[in-house]
């Protein structure tokens, strides 16, 4: 059936699925029209049946009379003739019995019919014809026809019960029918709707891979096979998606080895420019005026801003490129110290106190990646602190995951704009604090680690100041 329907294109798909779920009510609504048209017949089966039994029983009430007139007639005159036409009403009245049996199919009654066929034969008459007696012959006569209209009342009684049963089993039939019909409505609607979420799902199925694969590429999983099964359209687009993945991926390969070589070749001249500044700065060349110390401090700074955007950069282009790092198992509380060591400078020229504050606690992590995110929030921590701040590292564990959370006294970070530090080269509103600007990587670089290592970011604002950043992993 998958097969079928991958052959299939998408809107003949969608049709076969509507036929195919309207298929029960169809059935049953059929099924309804059917069972009228049998109860319909039926009942005109009955009606029509009723109607010449009556007929039928009619008729035989009144053979039976003209057969007693007959009768009489011969016990009186005892004319030959009289009994040639009570045989040829007797003949009559047998075909008359036949018709009755052949219309009404009851034991009982055809029993009935001919115990009367029996009771009033022609050789009824023989002994009559022998009785001296006139008013014996007539006693005999009507003793015969007496039995003859008891057994005629027990065949009305009889048909009266036939039509009876009939139009009763008919109510029944039509009864359970109508159980029938409700209890085939109430699962036909159900089974329809039933097999049109199914069928939905059938061709849903290739479209939600299909947003699957625009995500993967929009989040810059180039790796994965981005090939599509299901209906013909969609597989074209799939082969569409992938040479986009391939193109995408060929020109994310080509920027990286660019800014890999860029930054590369940046490191040489900088290196003589920090190396010419320091000369400079130790008045190797000369002594210097306070005016040129000014100048050659501004090319210190910024050689230093440079080397420190090289070196983000370089670490923005490794986090990029890391699919999935080695992971291992952690101290979290000595890595944490050993970040904060790295800054005790930048700490002790601006008077800040930094407290580390956690349990010990193992983790299973990229170190490297960890690393990075540690270093970066606390150095964006420390440069957005006023003089004399503080900045709280706090970490734990709780029962679905790991935490580490860093808290400043800076200018916080606006609502409007959490949703785009993360992005790189991203300045905010608020500057940090110092003459060196910032390269817009460090959160940028945090994010990508995150990412990378299946955690989730919070932005918080810190009271009475300040922002905390937590991140659990």
């Amino acid at each position: 059936m998958k097969s079928v329907l991958n052959s299939m294109p998408l809107a003949r798909q969608w049709a076969l699925g509507t036929l195919l779920a309207g298929l029960p009510l169809i059935a049953a609504v059929a099924y309804a029209i059917w069972s009228m048209e049998q109860h319909n017949r039926k009942q005109q089966e009955l009606v029509e049946t009723a109607v010449v039994v009556n007929r039928q029983l009619v008729g035989l009430q009144d053979q039976v009379k003209e057969l007693e007139r007959s009768a009489r007639q011969f016990a009186v005159l005892r004319d030959e003739r009289f009994g040639a036409i009570y045989q040829e009403k007797y003949n009559n009245l047998r075909d008359l019995v036949l018709t009755f049996k052949s219309a009404a199919a009851s034991e009982q009654l055809q029993q009935s019919l001919d115990r009367l066929l029996l009771l009033l034969r022609s050789s009824k008459l023989e002994p009559l014809a022998q009785e001296p007696s006139q008013a014996k012959a007539l006693g005999q006569l009507t003793e015969t026809f007496n039995q003859a209209t008891d057994i005629l009342s027990r065949i009305s009684d009889l048909t009266h019960t036939l039509v009876s049963e009939g139009l009763q089993s008919q109510k029944d039939a039509f009864e359970n029918t109508q159980w029938y019909l409700a209890l085939l409505g109430l699962l036909a609607l159900p089974a329809s709707i039933t097999f049109q979420f199914f069928w939905t799902y059938m061709i849903a199925k290739p479209m939600n891979r299909l947003s699957t694969i625009i995500g993967q590429i929009g989040r810059g999983d180039l790796e994965h096979s981005t090939s599509m099964e299901g209906p013909q359209e969609l597989k074209i687009l799939g082969e569409r998606l992938d040479w986009l993945r391939v193109t995408l991926k060929t020109i994310e390969s080509q920027k990286n080895t660019f800014l890999r070589h860029v930054t590369h070749e940046l490191k040489t001249p900088l290196a003589a420019m920090f190396e010419a500044s320091a000369l400079l700065q130790e008045e190797v060349p000369g002594p210097l005026t306070d005016e040129q110390r000014s100048v050659v401090a501004i090319l210190s700074e910024n050689a230093a801003r440079l080397q420190d955007m090289i070196h983000q950069l370089l670490n923005f282009n490794s986090v990029r490129l890391a699919a999935g790092g080695n992971t291992e198992m952690v101290a979290l509380g000595p890595l944490l110290q050993q970040v904060r060591q790295n800054y005790d400078t930048l700490i002790r020229s601006r008077q800040l106190e930094v407290l580390l504050e956690g349990e010990d606690l193992d983790v299973e992590t990229d170190a490297m990646l960890l690393q990075m995110v540690a270093a970066n929030l606390l150095s964006n921590a420390l440069h957005f602190s006023p003089t004399g701040g503080r900045v709280s590292v706090r970490w734990g564990r709780n029962q679905q995951h790991w935490w580490m959370e860093i808290a400043d006294q800076g200018p916080g970070i606006p609502p409007q704009e959490r949703d785009k530090i993360f992005a790189p080269f991203y300045q905010g509103t608020n500057k940090r604090e110092g003459s060196t600007k910032g390269s817009g990587l460090g959160l940028a670089i945090v994010g990508e680690c995150v990412n990378q290592l299946d955690g989730a970011i919070e932005i918080q604002d810190h009271e009475p100041c300040g922002t905390r950043i937590r991140i659990a992993f």
